[in-house]
């Protein structure tokens, strides 16, 4: 009887930076060929009358509505995790937290502000999971998602 050897995942999380009106979280497999899903979990809510949505959700990989992605050795995909828009006739902007049901991407969480009160702007706290049915484990890692400014770009730091 022969064991399925399962290791370590060996990827980096790498968030996008810019002026882009998206955010995406870049998975980087420095190990073998795999096959990747992740998942999000909303930890908190700050700066924003809205209730916090509880629960986990499939991300969206960029370009792809399968849930998983396929990786070799040094290879790279994104995965979709918030856009923002502002509404500059009605001074809005919006952000949305985005994830996979089903075959489409949906909108799990959303925060609005005006830009013109100058009041303190939405942060979310989120743990992104990335996972691997070859791994022993995932690669979780926590982030803060908040607007840079009032017009944006929204921005991901490492808690």
């Amino acid at each position: 009887m022969s064991t399925l050897e399962v290791d370590e995942l060996d990827i980096d999380l790498i968030p996008s930076a810019g002026s882009r009106p998206e955010i995406v979280l870049r998975v980087l497999n420095h190990g073998e060929r795999k096959d990747f899903h992740a998942q999000c979990t909303l930890l908190a809510l700050r700066n924003s009358p809205n209730e916090l949505y509880h629960g986990t959700f499939d991300l969206k990989w960029e370009h792809d509505f399968n849930r998983s992605v396929s990786l070799g050795h040094e290879d790279s995909s994104n995965l979709m995790i918030a856009k923002m828009q502002v509404d500059h006739r009605n001074r809005l902007a919006e952000m949305e937290i985005l994830g996979l049901s089903g075959a489409e991407a949906k909108r799990f969480e959303w925060s609005r502000w005006s830009t013109n009160l100058k009041e303190k702007l939405p942060e979310y706290d989120l743990e992104i999971t990335v996972l691997s049915d070859d791994a022993r484990s995932p690669v979780s890692t926590r982030f803060t998602l908040r607007p840079k400014a009032w017009y944006g770009p929204l921005e991901m730091v490492r808690i």
